[in-house]
């Protein structure tokens, strides 16, 4: 075998692996191909990637940035660059990687969703949901392009659109986790939670590894808790207000809550004021609490987990 038919067998070999949601192994063979060849740039840049999926932050911010040393126009590297970026919060920087990534290559389908993941984090809704259809104009039969727009019709409560985009996906592949992991995120959210976990488990069948897909296999065991599925329902139900409308509500339901008690003792309703207060205080500790409780249950599930033999 002559060393160019090494490394296309090599590459070939990441290709299967990340296909498949085999990061490991993908970081292995890219160690592989980086010992044959230590100044390829790509190989550099699809390790950062592999990094990032394991939250190895920093090795991925060096490897992201000696890709971009060994071929600055790289525009993989730009992308993965401002993933770890966007993964420390540092998102102004991150902007610009992105932005880098889509002069370099403007009709690439993945660095508009890129930079469109970066506005939904800076609750850049608008700019983020022309940047999603964008990239389906570009690539119409790549099911990122449909679940990204799936999400977001999701995040808005239009669970009709999101079933029908992450069907879409799902046609053009059965196994894409994103897609599997949005059907899930849409029937938790309509109540069917048998159907939800199902989802899960096929998408961490898949890749174990995946992030989304274990938190909404948490968000099940949530949601059929007696006690963390009111606090599930209500995070739900205000999730699809947005900003503005969620601090309506929360500022409406302070400003109830003070009239009905300084109306109660007005009327010499004391004791019912007083209960009244209790009730608002446990709400606001329960719902001020739930988040805590949520994310400890997701840190379980980011851990190792043994899969049904069945998958």
């Amino acid at each position: 075998m002559t060393t160019e038919q090494r490394e296309e067998a090599l590459y070939a070999r990441v290709g299967e692996q990340l296909a498949h949601g085999q990061t490991r192994a993908a970081v292995e063979t890219l160690r592989e191909l980086l010992s044959d060849n230590p100044e390829d740039a790509t190989a550099h840049a699809l390790l950062a990637s592999c990094l990032v999926a394991e939250r190895r932050l920093h090795a991925a911010e060096l490897e992201a940035r000696r890709a971009l040393e060994l071929e600055p126009e790289l525009a993989l590297g730009h992308v993965v660059l401002g993933n770890v970026l966007t993964l420390v919060q540092r998102f102004e920087p991150a902007e610009a990687e992105f932005k880098l990534a889509l002069e370099l290559q403007p009709d690439d389908a993945d660095n508009h969703l890129a930079l469109a993941n970066l506005y939904v984090l800076m609750r850049r809704g608008e700019d983020a949901v022309k940047l999603m259809h964008r990239a389906r104009e570009l690539a119409p039969e790549d099911p990122d392009t449909w679940t990204a727009i799936g999400a977001d019709h999701r995040r808005h409560g239009r669970l009709q659109d999101a079933e029908n985009c992450a069907l879409e996906g799902l046609r053009l592949n059965a196994e894409h986790v994103d897609a599997l992991t949005l059907m899930g995120q849409v029937e938790l959210a309509r109540g069917h939670v048998a159907q939800a976990r199902s989802h899960a488990l096929d998408a961490l069948a898949i890749n174990a590894d995946d992030t989304d897909a274990r938190a909404l296999l948490a968000g099940v065991k949530a949601r059929e808790n007696v006690f963390m599925g009111l606090w599930w329902r209500y995070h739900t139900w205000m999730s699809t207000l947005g900003d503005g409308r969620t601090v309506m509500v929360l500022v409406g339901g302070f400003v109830i809550y003070r009239l009905a008690t300084i109306l109660m003792v007005a009327g010499g309703l004391k004791d019912e004021a007083n209960a009244l207060r209790v009730v608002w205080l446990a709400f606001a500790l329960y719902t001020w609490m739930g988040p805590a409780w949520f994310n400890r249950a997701l840190q379980k599930e980011l851990e190792p987990v043994r899969l049904n033999p069945r998958y």
